[in-house]
């Protein structure tokens, strides 16, 4: 059961999390494309606006968007440059949680002769195996953080007494909590902004359609 629970909610977080910032990444490509070739790239989204009945007034090919955008290869550039930022600011907030605000004794605390001490000299060869085991150790620990965060989790939903465990797994939800808010921020923002600003220049065309195109 506790396996179960925690897949169904920290692996959906997870996979969400990872499908933003590979759906923004995507979105910088198409964006890319769109500055490359504006003319082409206009067209093939406009075809996609395109209806089977004409206007009076209108001839047989016009499409439900007039080329409103003067300025098509700033507005791909901006929209870039923004979802660039959105996505950054979403894997750099992750970075520095994990890296500089989780302390990785809550995975080592066990490993009592890490952090034992003979002596002060700096060049005892125990000591400085301990200490390059111990830094490698950490680089594992913050690389796989998520799946130490599972495993945390699973053992906090299968024990009984949790108040027992409930330091060492609260630790990670924190940090988890912080980075997720922080992107779901982003994305009802940032990309709210951005998909905004592409429409700008077709509003008044889109104000005028009816129920049929819409």
């Amino acid at each position: 059961a506790a396996i179960i629970i925690t897949f169904f909610q920290l692996g959906f977080s997870y996979f969400f999390y990872v499908f933003d910032i590979y759906s923004d990444y995507q979105l910088t490509t198409d964006y890319t494309n769109a500055y490359n070739d504006v003319g082409n790239y206009t067209l093939s989204m406009l075809e996609c606006a395109r209806v089977n009945h004409t206007y009076e007034g209108h001839n047989k090919n016009s499409t439900c968007f007039k080329f409103a955008d003067k300025y098509p290869e700033t507005t791909y550039w901006i929209a870039f440059i923004l979802t660039w930022v959105s996505m950054v600011v979403s894997v750099a907030v992750y970075f520095v949680g994990v890296v500089f605000f989780f302390d990785s004794k809550n995975i080592t605390e066990k490993l009592t002769w890490i952090h034992k001490r003979k002596g002060n000299s700096k060049k005892d060869l125990n000591h400085c195996f301990k200490k390059v085991f111990e830094y490698f150790l950490i680089f594992l620990i913050k690389l796989f953080w998520p799946l130490f965060h599972i495993y945390r989790r699973v053992r906090y939903e299968a024990t009984r007494n949790k108040s027992n465990r409930r330091k060492n797994y609260i630790e990670f939800e924190s940090i988890w909590i912080m980075v997720k808010t922080i992107e779901y921020g982003i994305e009802a923002t940032i990309q709210l902004i951005v998909v905004l600003y592409l429409l700008v220049p077709y509003y008044d065309e889109i104000h005028d359609w009816d129920f049929q195109i819409t």
